[in-house]
């Protein structure tokens, strides 16, 4: 009976390995596209796959503090989002040059800091209308939370992208941007294989149960090797020397 259930749990393990690495060849293949090959439609894949993974964080955040009890307001906080990588977006790539001028990363933060205002303005009023509503303004709070650990970390990716090198820097947004993609997947695969062979000591229980101190070995050898490799082979040509 036992090796009936622990030959379940393999299979299990491999599916799920099967998906993920499935998952990543599929996204590398776009991703790969988009940051190398270059071009109007690379602009838009590159700003398409951010927004996607924009929408699907928030979702999963918000969900996530559902599941909790906690109050939030749901739909703002994607709209705002949604809005602030958006912006980002239109003002980095150059599409609103002509009404917004030059992009510039101080520009840049500008308008970052504009949206996160009218967001937390229109919070603010949303909450005092609300009925019936938390007795303080966590809902606020926790909605801003999620705009700012999801939307506002992504908009750094669309930084690095577009970020405008000096010409004799040796720097390629693209490649810059794919040392970064390629060394966290390669955490996160290091971390699952590690882990599910050899797992044995929880590192945080109460938070994520699977996560083991071994599976953390195993992404900080596998996302360093993957680093190391890649510094080695473009560092001087892409990654700015």
């Amino acid at each position: 009976m036992s090796s009936a259930v622990q030959a379940h749990k393999t299979e299990s393990k491999g599916v799920v390995f099967a998906r993920r690495l499935a998952s990543t060849v599929v996204l590398l293949g776009i991703v790969f596209y988009g940051l190398l090959v270059g071009g109007t439609l690379s602009v838009f894949l590159v700003g398409g796959i951010v927004m996607l993974l924009n929408i699907v964080g928030l979702l999963e955040f918000y969900g996530m503090v559902e599941e909790n009890s906690l109050p939030r307001f749901k739909w703002l906080g994607l709209a705002g989002g949604v809005a602030l990588v958006g912006t980002l977006f239109v003002y980095l790539s150059g599409l609103a040059k002509a009404q917004l001028g030059e992009p510039t990363m101080g520009g840049a933060a500008e308008l970052e800091l504009g949206v996160l205002a009218v967001l937390l303005l229109v919070l603010l009023v949303r909450r005092v209308f609300a009925h019936p509503a938390a007795p303080s303004f966590s809902m606020v709070g926790h909605t801003m939370l999620g705009v700012l650990y999801v939307s506002w970390l992504l908009g750094f990716l669309l930084k690095i992208y577009f970020y405008a090198a000096p010409a004799d820097a040796k720097f390629d947004p693209g490649y810059c941007l794919l040392f970064f993609i390629l060394a966290t997947k390669c955490s996160d695969i290091g971390a699952f294989l590690l882990g599910s062979m050899i797992g044995r000591h929880k590192m945080i229980p109460k938070v994520s149960p699977a996560k083991t101190w071994e599976g953390l070995v195993g992404a900080l050898l596998l996302s360093t090797t993957a680093a190391m490799l890649m510094a080695h082979y473009w560092g001087d040509t892409k990654l700015g020397g």
